[in-house]
């Protein structure tokens, strides 16, 4: 298993957008199951959870493991291909990239996945929104800042840490009008 896939392909980023596909990475991210063993850990059906399986297996997520006969029964194990998936930056205009509100789709699917399962303790989830205005000048530094910080995280990471969430998203305002001086709406 390779320690850092990078997503880049719009597939993946789509396979990542629902709770049902991040909770059975969750689940092997701790160590290979079968279908039925992933059903029971995330409480869907079999036949439920074998969709979300095998659209995380057409995007390359997930593999199939080992395989061993149990009672006359072939048991298929499944695990990800990669201990962590990192979201590769893209340009948005581009063709084939990951689009802003997939992004914002997999964020809010995370976020909701995250309550339901660990339920709202204010001290696990921290969320923030700033309008500001920059000059065309202070815009690259502000995106570099953005970057640094998802570096700076990165080297933060240890293996037997709680897993975390953080996406951003930079982006001019369409009503710039609407704002006072102090970037206020």
């Amino acid at each position: 298993m390779q320690e850092l896939l990078q997503i880049r392909e719009p597939a993946q980023v789509r396979a990542l957008g629902h709770p049902l596909r991040l909770a059975i990475l969750d689940v092997l991210a701790v160590g290979p199951a079968t279908n039925l063993q992933l059903s029971q850990r995330i409480g869907a059906s079999p036949s439920k959870c074998f969709f979300h399986v095998r659209q995380l297996l057409e995007a390359g997520l997930i593999r199939r493991g080992e395989s061993r006969i149990v009672g006359g029964v072939v048991e298929k194990y499944y695990e990800p291909v990669a201990r962590r998936f990192l979201l590769e930056r893209g340009d948005p205009r581009a063709e084939g990239e990951p689009r802003a509100g997939t992004v914002l789709a997999t964020a809010i699917a995370e976020y909701e996945a995250a309550l339901e399962r660990f339920g709202a303790t204010g001290a696990d989830y921290d969320a923030a929104r700033l309008t500001v205005r920059l000059r065309p000048e202070d815009e690259g530094r502000a995106r570099a800042r953005l970057w640094e910080l998802f570096d700076d995280l990165r080297a933060m990471e240890r293996a037997d840490g709680r897993p975390f969430v953080l996406t951003c998203l930079l982006h001019p305002r369409a009503d710039p009008e609407g704002m006072d001086a102090g970037g206020r709406a």
